[in-house]
């Protein structure tokens, strides 16, 4: 096992800048995933780790030694494609011991250690079928088994669920993690998709335009995002945003927002009076009921029901309300059961409101 170090890592295609003076470390041992939009260079990234780009400017470290002008054979790493990048010609057991095979290491060893990888990721019925006839989630395991058998220091993880339907996505991730949690080797997991980098990370990198915006734990990011684009990208549903004006008078700060509507900010906030914010709402932390007479620290606005979506446990109501849209989910069926144009009552509590600046989009309290 190796941590791995990025130190202002630059990478430009001639006047294109891909990377800009990133710098990250990951612990030995650690799950991290580099989060970003399409463009936001987190393939890249991944591709500078493993060697098969070279940076513009900076240094790549795994293990404490400077590997940034190592070729990939040299640095200790596998890595597992999106495209699977089998060989064709050759069977399950002939592809995950190929590696081993290139390192002359004996064919008793070879088929030792390929049986006990195949048997971990319930591959033995597998072995002696071409890539040709297996399914794509079967595909995806036997490069998971090929980078395994070699033991690398640092996994290394290039989007290899995308071309999964939705339910074999979601077993191949659990196969994953279960993966790391038994062999405890450092990776470095590239997606897109939010959902994977939540379930599966210890902690994660967001990117954006080759940038990066926040590292955390999914937790952290979650609750305490740096700004309005971490906001919106992480969490699904996606929080709700809408405008306002602060309001700081004797030590109390207010937030104004349209319609009169006005709720008090909890404790010590770093917001200026007259400052114009967003308010960051996740739609699980807006209520569907009745006014709570006795609570001072939530704000209540009317609503009309434009749309209802019911996905078993939860429904999500997007609603059309004084300050904009707003959507809000819940498990109440009775209260989330409105119809489209039904009038409803939405609550919010001031404590679960993010504010962010908006000519920066940093948060601000």
């Amino acid at each position: 096992m190796a941590s791995v170090s990025l130190r202002g890592v630059d990478k430009a295609f001639g006047d294109q800048h891909i990377i800009r003076n990133v710098s990250v470390d990951i612990p030995d041992g650690e799950f991290c995933v580099l989060v970003g939009p399409s463009g936001s260079g987190k393939s890249t990234l991944l591709r500078i780790i493993a060697g098969l780009e070279d940076v513009t400017g900076g240094s790549v470290h795994i293990g404490g030694r400077d590997v940034t002008r190592l070729q990939p054979k040299d640095r200790d790493i596998a890595m597992v494609f999106q495209s699977y990048a089998l060989y064709p010609q050759l069977t399950v057991r002939e592809n995950m011991g190929f590696s081993l095979k290139l390192a002359k290491r004996p064919k008793a060893e070879i088929v030792r250690i390929v049986n006990e990888i195949a048997r971990s990721l319930a591959l033995e019925p597998l072995l002696d079928r071409y890539p040709r006839q297996l399914s794509g989630g079967q595909r995806q395991r036997v490069a998971m088994g090929r980078a395994i058998v070699r033991q690398p220091s640092v996994f290394l993880f290039d989007e290899p669920l995308s071309n999964l339907d939705a339910a074999l996505r979601h077993h191949v991730r659990g196969e994953i993690r279960e993966m790391y949690e038994r062999l405890r080797t450092t990776c470095v997991y590239v997606t897109h998709d939010q959902v994977e980098a939540m379930t599966l990370a210890d902690r994660i990198v967001v990117l954006r335009d080759g940038k990066v915006e926040q590292v955390g734990t999914p937790v952290e990011l979650y609750d305490r995002p740096v700004n309005r684009f971490v906001a919106q990208f992480i969490g699904a549903p996606a929080i709700n945003f809408f405008a306002g004006v602060a309001k700081v008078c004797a030590g109390r700060t207010t937030i104004r927002c349209a319609d009169g509507i006005e709720f008090a900010l909890p404790g010590h906030q770093t917001v200026e009076d007259g400052q114009s914010v967003e308010c960051g709402v996740r739609p699980e932390h807006i209520c569907v009921g009745a006014p709570d007479h006795s609570r001072t620290d939530v704000v209540s606005m009317g609503a009309r029901v434009k749309t209802g979506e019911f996905y078993g446990a939860d429904t999500l109501l997007s609603c059309d309300t004084p300050v904009g849209m707003l959507a809000t989910t819940g498990r109440d069926r009775t209260a989330y059961g409105a119809r489209q144009g039904a009038q409803v009552l939405l609550q919010i509590p001031s404590a679960n409101v993010h504010l962010f600046d908006r000519r920066t989009g940093l948060r601000v309290n």
